[in-house]
């Protein structure tokens, strides 16, 4: 694991174009996927007081429910940073 600056990264991702199997006269780069947020994740851990994975106090269900309550939190937040 190991993360990246997007805005450093962004002229490299440009560069390269992805084959999209429903589109395949459209391509798209690396960057559109990005910023279009057409990916999947999975939230594996939080910051917290000790530093651990969700995986060392969680098992399978529970991880991924935490996963899923994180991304509602995160959710929420940036809903309302553009809340009028």
């Amino acid at each position: 694991m190991f993360w990246l600056n997007y805005q450093e990264c962004r002229s490299v991702f440009e560069k390269y174009a992805l084959i999209d199997a429903a589109d395949e006269e459209r391509g798209l780069t690396l960057d559109e996927v990005f910023s279009r947020r057409l990916f999947q994740s999975v939230i594996i851990k939080e910051s917290n007081l000790h530093n651990r994975d969700f995986d060392s106090y969680k098992v399978a269900m529970d991880a991924l429910l935490e996963s899923e309550r994180i991304k509602e939190l995160v959710n929420t937040i940036e809903y309302d940073l553009w809340k009028y």
